[in-house]
């Protein structure tokens, strides 16, 4: 089961072009449960990495059409 946490802004250092800086991001955090019985946490693991690549990388402006 995937969880979504509340968006919140939070300070985040962000690095470009070899620069440092802080900025504020909105971030939510989503919170994994599963049965270990049934899925290893490398599973686990490698699904979360692939929900957190999908979301930095998705164009949701413009999906929506903004």
């Amino acid at each position: 089961m995937l969880g979504v946490g509340a968006i919140v802004k939070r300070p985040i250092v962000i690095t470009e072009n070899g620069d440092e800086f802080i900025g504020i991001r909105s971030m939510a955090s989503l919170p994994l449960t599963y049965d270990r019985r049934f899925i290893s946490r490398p599973d686990a693991d490698l699904f979360m990495a692939d929900i957190k690549h999908r979301l930095e990388q998705a164009a949701f402006e413009a999906d929506l059409g903004l």
